[in-house]
């Protein structure tokens, strides 16, 4: 008697390579939408960085014709680009005020009564809290910028991805729950119409726009499981180094030497 067919589920390995895979786009893209200063500058350019990007693209992409590579791999800038033409390109693009030509802050988004944008500022800053998460001392941003918000993904992502490691499901059940509201009531909404306007926008100010990225990071297409706030404390300095391409690598070995 023949057994009726079973949907596999992703083995444990399988599942934190995606989660890392989602970190590393998330922190990609925070990082080229964000202002701009010498450090991500050279990040953004340096050969480790586009390595994983190319990983982590491979990693979640599901659509046949390879979108979500390509549209990560129009993100690279060019390399010969100085700090000063970075800072220009992207003054031009987001302004100095609350709405430049493409605006990055989701409260900004909408109809919203200047109560109700304080109360779910106040919201979103309650939200990163309850993982330990306060606003940099070296940045001042505002809580619903795209970039505060992947960075509090790309945080997520890794505290999943930890989770699943040391086999604690409760912790891994309540970081996917948060991902869940993430992706439903802020980025997976905002980030959809922020991603046509910078389409619309882009006029060669970036190398071509991170829409399909940040939509694949809620859309149907990006296979990780179950979706920048501040930093901890004083600052980026206390937070640990994002996912690589070598650490990447290294799960898939171990996963291929299990099975």
């Amino acid at each position: 008697m023949s057994r009726p067919e079973t949907r596999s589920e992703p083995s444990r390995t399988d599942a934190q390579d995606l989660l890392l895979a989602r970190a590393a786009l998330c922190r990609f893209l925070r990082l080229a939408l964000a202002p701009p200063d010498r450090a991500s500058h050279e990040t953004l350019r340096s050969p480790a960085t586009l390595t994983a990007l190319d990983l982590a693209a491979r990693t979640l992409d599901r659509s046949p014709d390879g979108e979500l590579l390509a549209a990560s791999e129009a993100l690279v800038a060019d390399p010969g680009r100085s700090i000063g033409e970075a800072r220009s390109a992207h003054r031009r693009l987001f302004g100095h005020t609350l709405r430049g030509r493409v605006c990055p802050y989701e409260c900004e988004y909408g109809r919203r009564p200047l109560l109700q944008q304080a109360q779910e500022l106040a919201d979103l800053a309650g939200f990163y809290r309850a993982f330990g998460l306060r606003p940099s001392r070296l940045r001042h941003e505002r809580p619903d910028h795209v970039a505060c918000e992947l960075e509090f993904l790309e945080f997520l992502s890794v505290k999943e991805a930890l989770a699943l490691e040391r086999r604690d499901g409760e912790s891994g059940e309540i970081t996917r729950q948060a991902v869940r509201r993430l992706l439903r009531e802020h980025l997976g909404r905002f980030g959809r119409a922020f991603a046509r306007a910078l389409a619309e926008a882009r006029a060669g100010e970036l190398p071509r726009p991170p829409g399909s990225p940040a939509r694949g990071l809620s859309g149907r297409r990006v296979r990780a499981p179950g979706g920048a706030a501040g930093t901890r404390d004083d600052g980026a300095a206390r937070r640990g180094p994002g996912p690589d391409a070598d650490g990447l690598r290294r799960r898939r070995r171990a996963g291929a030497a299990r099975r």
